[in-house]
């Protein structure tokens, strides 16, 4: 089965809508149907948003905090357009889950324009 979920998760925070969201999700997951292990997630998320290279290198790394260890941080912490699957993935993923961030990388590395109109993105597996 596949399902696509689309909301706005811009910030401010829209806690009702993260609950909502985890709620929506959690019946889905390997741990609530341990005998399919066929399951996957997708999130699609840009990080910081709209500042110069400085400044989107410095909430990259508070993304990157709760990113490697997203049980331990506050999802609140990842600097992001889609805080709702943050909270999703960090109720979501189990204690022992385990992060692999492939790619860590901004428009402004990809395609040196718009140095004061920086996104960044990171591309990771989370695993238990």
């Amino acid at each position: 089965k596949i399902a696509a979920v689309i909301y706005s998760g811009e910030p401010p925070v829209n806690q009702p809508l993260a609950e909502k969201l985890y709620s929506a999700v959690s019946g889905c997951t390997v741990s609530a149907n341990p005998e399919n292990d066929g399951v996957f997630l997708l999130v699609s998320s840009d990080f910081s948003h709209h500042q110069n290279l400085e400044t989107t290198k410095a909430r990259d790394a508070r993304s990157r905090l709760f990113l490697e260890k997203p049980s331990e941080q506050p999802w609140i912490l990842a600097v992001c357009d889609n805080r709702p699957a943050m909270y999703t993935l960090q109720k979501l993923l189990p204690d022992n889950s385990e992060t692999t961030i492939l790619c860590n990388t901004n428009s402004y590395e990809l395609i040196p324009e718009g140095a004061d109109d920086i996104t960044s993105y990171f591309f990771c597996f989370f695993s238990k």
